[in-house]
C-alpha cells in the first residue's frame, strides 16, 4: 500500500548517497529516468539558456540505476511534446538529447486521477494537488534542468531564480494558461481542441459481387465493410478527408493468417456519413495484350471494376525488350511464395522486372526487390510497390528473363468495364501491355504469404500460406489517420496526426457456424492500465485491435533484408505477439536478453531503411509476480495451456504452439533442448501437456 511507503519516504529523507527519497521526488524521476533532463546532459546557463553540454547525470538512487526507465504510457512514450522556441538551430545531437526530454512523462493524471474514470474506484482525495499546489521540490523533480538559483528562460519567457516556492503559484495557476500545468501538460494528441477524435465502427462484413447469399464469405466472393466514422462528440466525419486508410482481414481465430492487407484511398471512400465499401486489391503488371500500334484498340483487364482514384490510379508500362539477366528457375516455385531460386542470378538488380515462363501458360511478371545470391525476392502484402507474390506454379526449369519496359499514359479507361483504349500512336506494335490497377478484393482460395514472409517460419510456427482457406471466424479491421496539424510554440512548428482505433468485426468463412471471438487478451483494459494508450510505427497504429490484426497472425516476420539490405539477419524472429510480446515484457530477465533484437521500420533511404529494437533494459514493473503473473495481460485462463493451432486438411509437421509460446521466456539453451526433445513434428506433435497440460 502506498500509504505504507509514505511513512518513511518523507520530506527530508535521503539514500546513504545523500540523494533525496522524498516520495514527491523519488517517484516523479524514477518513472521518468530516461527523459530527465540531467541524464541527458541537458541543464541551464548563467543566463537562463539552455546548456546541452551539461555532463549527463546517472539517475541513482538507493544503489539502483533508474536512467533507462521509461513510463510506457502513450502517447507521450514515443510521441513527444511541442518543441521549443529554438530547436530548429539546434544540432542533430542536440535535438536528439530534446527529443528524450519531450517524450518524457507529462499526464499526471495517470498517477494522480481516478483510477478507473468511470468505474467505482474513488478519486485520490487529494490528487488535486498535482496542479495546485506546486513546488520546487515536486517540479524540479523532472523539470531538473532548471537551476532555481539562476533564471530560465523558455519561448521567450523568462523565470528569475526562485529562492522559495511562494512564488509558482502567481505564473502557474493550476488552469487556465499555457504555463499552467494542466495546459502545459496536456499532449496534443489529447487535447480536444486539435483532435476531436476519430473512430470508425463496421457494422457489417457482407459478401459482395458474385455470391451465394448465404450471410458468410467464401472464396471468389467479394467482401463489403458497411461502417461509420465519428468524432468523440459523435459527429460525423467525411472518410475522404482522413490521410490514409487500411484494412486487415485474418483468421481463423483458432490460428490467424494473413489473408489481406491493403491501404485504401480515401478518395475513393466518399463522404458518407454511411459507408458501404468493398475492399481494394492491387493488381500489378497484368499481361492484358500485344500493342498493335493504332488508336482505338481496345484490351480489357482480368477483374472489374478499377477504382482509378487519387491514391489507386491505373497505370500501363510496355514492355519495350528483353536483355540482360536469362536463366531458368533452379527448383519448383509455388503460388503464394515471394522469391525463386535461380539457376544463375547474373545480370538481374533491384527494381528490375522479370518475366517467367515466357509466352508460356504460366507467363508471369514479377519486380525485384533484392538480389540474394541464386535467389531473387519480391515482397509481402504490407510493403507497397512491388508485387507480392507468385499468383501461379512455375515448375522447375521455367525460363526467367529480366524484360524492359516503358510508362504510357495513351489511353482512356472504362472503369466500370476495366477496357483500357489506345490513343494517339496507340499501345506501340508488338509490345506486351502490362496493366497495374486497383479493383474490387476478392476471398483467395489459399492463404497469401505473412507480412515479411521468408521461409524462415514454416507451418510448425502455424505458418498456412499456400494452404487452403479454412473455415472459421475471421476478423476485419479498419483503421485510419487524419491529416496532421501543427502546434505552434515560440515559432516552432510540431507536427502531430490522430489515429483512430481499429474498427473491427467478426465474420464466418466457409462451413462455420458460429462466431468464435478472439479470447487470448480478456480486453484491451488489460493493456491500458499500464499504458493508458498503444500507439507504434510511428504512431500510424493505435489500440489493441489494431496491433493484433497484423501481430495476431502466424509467421509475420520482423523487417527482412529483402526490403533493407543493410538489415542485419534476424532468422527466426517472428513478431507474432504470442512470441514476441512474451519476450519484450520479459526484457532484461529473458537468458537471451543481450542478443534479442527486432529489425523494424527506419527513417534512412535505402538500403539502411531499418532500425533495431533491443529489450535488454526492460523490467514488467508489476507486483509481486512480475511477468510470471500471466493474469495481469491475459485477464483470462487462456495463457494456461497454448491450443493446437494445426490446419484442418493436415499438415506435414504439427504447429509447435507451445515453443512459440512457452519458449519466448524459456528461451535459454536448456529450455529449447528440453522443448525439441519433448516434440515429434512429423507425427504426435508436441509432448508438452502430458506434464504441463
Amino acid at each position: 500500500d502506498v500509504k505504507l511507503c509514505l511513512q518513511c519516504h518523507t520530506t527530508g529523507s535521503r539514500d546513504e548517497d545523500g540523494q533525496s527519497i522524498e516520495f514527491r521526488v523519488m517517484i516523479h524521476r524514477i518513472h521518468n529516468g530516461e527523459h530527465l533532463p540531467s541524464v541527458n546532459g541537458v541543464s541551464t546557463n548563467d543566463d537562463g539558456s539552455r546548456n546541452y553540454a551539461a555532463t549527463p547525470v546517472p539517475y541513482v538512487v538507493g544503489g539502483n540505476d533508474y536512467s533507462e526507465v521509461a513510463f510506457p504510457a502513450w502517447p507521450n512514450l514515443n510521441i513527444g511534446m511541442p518543441r521549443d522556441a529554438g530547436y530548429t538551430a539546434l544540432t542533430t545531437a542536440q535535438k536528439a538529447q530534446e527529443g528524450l526530454v519531450l517524450t518524457g512523462v507529462t499526464d499526471c493524471n495517470t498517477c494522480h486521477g481516478d483510477p478507473d474514470g468511470p468505474g467505482g474506484a474513488a478519486a485520490p482525495a487529494q490528487g488535486d494537488n498535482a496542479y495546485s499546489v506546486q513546488s520546487r521540490r515536486a517540479c524540479g523533480s523532472c523539470h531538473d534542468d532548471v537551476r532555481w538559483d539562476r533564471p530560465y528562460t523558455a519561448n521567450g519567457l523568462t523565470m528569475q531564480a526562485q529562492g522559495t516556492d511562494t512564488g509558482c503559484l502567481v505564473c502557474h495557476p493550476a488552469t487556465g494558461s499555457p504555463i499552467s500545468p494542466v495546459e502545459g501538460h496536456l499532449h496534443p494528441l489529447k487535447d480536444p481542441v486539435y483532435n476531436a477524435g476519430f473512430n470508425f465502427a463496421v457494422s457489417a462484413v457482407n459478401e459482395a459481387g458474385s455470391h451465394n447469399g448465404n450471410g458468410k464469405l467464401d472464396p471468389g466472393e467479394k467482401v463489403q465493410l458497411a461502417f461509420t466514422l465519428r468524432n468523440d462528440a459523435g459527429a460525423a466525419v467525411a472518410a475522404n478527408t482522413l490521410g490514409s486508410m487500411n484494412v486487415v482481414v485474418s483468421g481463423p481465430t483458432v490460428n490467424r493468417n494473413l489473408v489481406h492487407y491493403a491501404s485504401v484511398p480515401p478518395a475513393y471512400a466518399g463522404a458518407g456519413p454511411n459507408y458501404a465499401m468493398n475492399l481494394p486489391q492491387v493488381v500489378f503488371y497484368e499481361p492484358i495484350g500485344v500493342g498493335n500500334g493504332a488508336a482505338g484498340q481496345a484490351l480489357a483487364t482480368s477483374m472489374t471494376p478499377h477504382w482509378n482514384v487519387t491514391g489507386a490510379t491505373t497505370t500501363v508500362l510496355l514492355r519495350t525488350g528483353t536483355a540482360g539477366g536469362s536463366t531458368t528457375t533452379a527448383s519448383a516455385a509455388k503460388a503464394s511464395q515471394n522469391w525463386i531460386d535461380v539457376a544463375d542470378a547474373t545480370g538481374f538488380a533491384r527494381d528490375e522486372y522479370l518475366v517467367i515462363d515466357d509466352g508460356g501458360a504460366a507467363v508471369e511478371y514479377m519486380r525485384i526487390q533484392f538480389v540474394e545470391g541464386n535467389r531473387l525476392w519480391f515482397s509481402s502484402e504490407y510493403i507497397s510497390g512491388y508485387k507480392y507474390f507468385l499468383l501461379k506454379d512455375h515448375p522447375a526449369g521455367s525460363t526467367v528473363k529480366e524484360v524492359q519496359t516503358s510508362a504510357s499514359t495513351a489511353f482512356t479507361l472504362n472503369a466500370g468495364t476495366g477496357t483500357l483504349t489506345s490513343t494517339g500512336g496507340g499501345f506501340a506494335a508488338g509490345q506486351v501491355v502490362l496493366c497495374s490497377y486497383t479493383t474490387d478484393f476478392v476471398m483467395p482460395a489459399v492463404y497469401p504469404g505473412a507480412l515479411n514472409d521468408s521461409p524462415a517460419l514454416d507451418e510448425s510456427w502455424g505458418d498456412w500460406s499456400g494452404k487452403p482457406l479454412a473455415a472459421g471466424t475471421y476478423t476485419a479491421t479498419l483503421w485510419g489517420r487524419a491529416a496532421s496539424f501543427n502546434v505552434s510554440g515560440g515559432g516552432e512548428l510540431t507536427p502531430y496526426s490522430p489515429t483512430t482505433k481499429g474498427g473491427v468485426r467478426d465474420f464466418l468463412v466457409g462451413s462455420a457456424a458460429a462466431l468464435e471471438p478472439y479470447a487470448l487478451i480478456a480486453s484491451e483494459d488489460n493493456c491500458l492500465r499500464c499504458h493508458q494508450d498503444i500507439y507504434f510505427h510511428g504512431g500510424g497504429r493505435r489500440g489493441f485491435d489494431t496491433c493484433i490484426a497484423c501481430h495476431g497472425n502466424s509467421g509475420s516476420e520482423d523487417r527482412p533484408r529483402y526490403r533493407a539490405a543493410n538489415a542485419p539477419a534476424t532468422d527466426d524472429v517472428t513478431v507474432a505477439f504470442r512470441t514476441m510480446l512474451h519476450k519484450i515484457h520479459r526484457g532484461a530477465d529473458l537468458p537471451d536478453a543481450a542478443t534479442y533484437q527486432i529489425a523494424g521500420n527506419g527513417n534512412s533511404p535505402y538500403p539502411n531503411n531499418y532500425g533495431i529494437s533491443t529489450y535488454e533494459f526492460l523490467e514488467f514493473p508489476a507486483f509481486p509476480s512480475g511477468v510470471k503473473d500471466c493474469n495481469v495481460c491475459h485477464g483470462n485462463d487462456a495463457w494456461k495451456a497454448p491450443k493446437e493451432r494445426n490446419h484442418p486438411a493436415g499438415q506435414d509437421m504439427k504447429t509447435r504452439s507451445w515453443r512459440a509460446t512457452c519458449g519466448s521466456c524459456h528461451s535459454d539453451s536448456a529450455a529449447k533442448a528440453h522443448i525439441d526433445s519433448n516434440t515429434s513434428p512429423f507425427d504426435a506433435g508436441e509432448g508438452c501437456g502430458v506434464c504441463h497440460g
